[in-house]
């Protein structure tokens, strides 16, 4: 069986795929194969189609090919989510650009519908960023239970303290990290094992938008995305969630 583990970006993808490659690999039931563009897949799957176990595979896409094998009973979904908001600002401090040169309508839609489509998927697990982050321990129970396998309460704890942001971020080695060259040519350095990098971790805490955004930028976000973040179960302004509810009727009519 193959296992995507496939959130979005700046929403906490990496920790999950870290706990779901610790999980496998302490109960000796899977492994982790090379990180790599999910356009690439079928080469992967390829190499790996008749070694048995559950095989992990770090993407913040689903292709065809991908969820072909998901339909088929052959791959598990295990994705996240996370407040809008904290996920621009948490890209605005990765890429060291202002808000303005960051932010966007399609990026906002995007990443809704991404979610959208994940949650749809058969054999999925989708965890809120805000409820997993500082608390690996039950995200390592959830995705056990999820894919059927048995870890005792040493290997969580294990777990949790290995992944956590303080040990991470303590342990990041630059000089142990490799490239990896994106589509279009920029080099980036990553551990290719852990896939952290060195500016990994440019904002964790939930709510931070509250404080590194100005209102009229987060009005800007709330605009198109209100409705999904209220029905997430985020906190949104009622005039923006108001506007976001016209528009739907608007477009329905």
């Amino acid at each position: 069986m193959w296992v995507f583990c496939c959130g979005p970006v700046r929403s906490g993808s990496t920790l999950q795929f870290n706990i779901t490659r610790s999980i496998l690999e302490e109960s000796k039931k899977g492994f982790t194969v090379e990180y790599d563009y999910s356009d690439n897949f079928p080469a992967i799957f390829n190499k790996y189609k008749d070694i048995e176990g559950f095989k992990v595979f770090k993407t913040h896409s689903i292709t065809p090919f991908m969820e072909k094998l998901i339909y088929e009973d052959k791959a598990y979904v295990i994705g996240c989510y996370r407040d809008i908001r904290d996920v621009l600002v948490s890209i605005t401090k990765k890429q060291n650009k202002s808000f303005e040169k960051i932010f966007t309508k399609d990026f906002v839609f995007n990443y809704i519908k991404y979610n959208k489509h994940i949650k749809k998927l058969p054999n999925s697990m989708i965890s809120r960023y805000e409820r997993f982050y500082c608390n690996i321990y039950d995200e390592a129970s959830r995705i056990a239970d999820f894919l059927g396998v048995e870890i005792d309460d040493r290997i969580k704890n294990e777990i949790n303290e290995k992944h956590s942001f303080l040990n991470v971020s303590k342990n990041i080695n630059v000089n142990k990290m490799e490239k990896f060259i994106s589509k279009n040519g920029k080099e980036f350095i990553l551990d290719k094992k852990t896939l952290v990098h060195h500016d990994h971790f440019g904002n964790i805490h939930p709510n931070s938008f509250n404080s590194d955004l100005n209102k009229n930028q987060i009005n800007k976000i709330e605009r198109v995305s209100g409705l999904w973040l209220f029905q997430n179960g985020y906190k949104v302004s009622l005039f923006n969630l108001l506007f976001n509810l016209l528009i739907i009727i608007r477009k329905k009519n």
